[in-house]
């Protein structure tokens, strides 16, 4: 196998067992919430507080934040590393300089803090009814193909659904291991 080829494999599994084989263990966790039922109940807490983004209609608003509780009711966060295929880092290899190089991605982490949390929820008030009008997904990069979870081309309520799926869900680090 060419060295380059199998160094980025090795970097691969690398980052793919970075993401998410250890995330079982409680002390990969920050202190303050070891505990999905407390990281569960605050959020919903600051759901009532989040303010209304410049430019949405109030009801619109208030019909995201209850649409978003509804399908956080009876979920539990799961606090630990994304696994959904659209949260794996895109990887790419200078063959030449042998320079490993990705991008950040956690899926429903919208406003890009590394943890997938009540505040993704502002992102889609601010961006909400925005689209393609059918041209296909945003461009890549911009802060509207961040947000169009499911990435229709369209900024809208099913948007929520990746933020319940990767609720707490968070990326702390990426390891890269060398042989």
């Amino acid at each position: 196998m060419r060295p380059a080829l199998m160094v980025f494999s090795v970097a691969v599994l690398a980052l793919l067992h970075s993401c998410g084989g250890h995330a079982s263990r409680p002390e990969q966790l920050s202190p303050a919430v070891q505990d999905p039922a407390s990281f569960m109940a605050e959020q919903l807490s600051q759901l009532d507080s989040l303010p209304l983004p410049e430019g949405m209609d109030q009801a619109q608003w208030e019909e995201l934040k209850q649409t978003m509780r509804s399908q956080l009711s009876g979920t539990r966060a799961t606090l630990a590393a994304p696994i959904t295929p659209a949260s794996a880092a895109k990887l790419g290899l200078d063959e030449l300089t042998l320079t490993l190089a990705w991008g950040y991605a956690c899926q429903g982490d919208y406003d890009q803090n590394s943890e997938v949390n009540i505040a993704d929820l502002a992102p889609i008030g601010t961006h909400f009814g925005k689209s393609t009008n059918g041209a296909g997904p945003f461009p890549p990069g911009s802060v509207e193909s961040m947000v169009d979870g499911d990435s229709n081309g369209e900024i809208n309520i099913a948007d929520l659904s990746p933020i319940g799926t990767n609720f707490g869900r968070r990326v702390e680090k990426y390891n890269v291991y060398r042989t």
